[in-house]
């Protein structure tokens, strides 16, 4: 057995290894490069029903409070449904306090996209950058930068592959993370 992208929290279940995105980490070092270059305000747009996603909020919270930013939890919307029509509802009722942000960083490219629509509609406020995970196509938008982070996709998938096949050869695996690579040529974690 290896896990994809995901794991079970039971201690027990700890030895199985995991294949997956460095989700705490790359949260974490795109939070602090964006307090580092001077954006004074962040909000986001997450949810806690997935482990990938859940870490990606953790670690842009720790940044946050490890870097000296005020850590405001009105300031993250947290969707309890997947849907998109949900999730739209979400953040047009929280569009006002996501556009007062000088950067929104968005847990996943369906979030962004959702996002990108709304901003398209309702003009930009103060967002100078957002950040999107899983490396969707967004329409350009006007004086916003838009850092893509790209999941390593089939390389994922090949090492899971390659981890069974040893497994079964009986040779121990470990876990497994893999960096997530921006459009702007950067890493994270770098």
């Amino acid at each position: 057995v290896v896990f994809k992208d995901n794991r079970y929290p039971d201690e027990a279940l700890r030895q199985i290894p995991c294949v997956s995105m460095d989700d705490y980490e790359g949260a974490y070092q795109v939070t602090a490069e964006l307090i580092s270059s001077g954006a004074k305000s962040i909000g986001g747009i997450f949810t806690c029903m997935a482990y990938q996603l859940l870490h990606r909020f953790l670690g842009v919270r720790k940044a946050m409070t490890d870097l000296g930013m005020d850590y405001d939890r009105r300031n993250f919307l947290m969707c309890d449904d997947n849907s998109e029509e949900s999730v739209r509802q979400h953040i047009e009722a929280q569009l006002p306090g996501l556009l007062d942000k000088e950067a929104v960083i968005c847990a996943s490219g369906v979030y962004a996209a959702l996002l990108s629509d709304c901003i398209r509609r309702h003009g930009s406020g103060n967002i100078k950058t957002m950040v999107s995970f899983d490396d969707v196509d967004l329409p350009s938008m006007e004086g916003i930068r838009v850092i893509k982070l790209k999941h390593a996709g089939e390389k994922i998938g090949v090492t899971c592959a390659q981890k069974i096949v040893n497994l079964i050869q009986g040779s121990p695996e470990c876990d497994e993370c893999f960096p997530w690579e921006t459009n702007e040529g950067k890493q994270y974690p770098a």
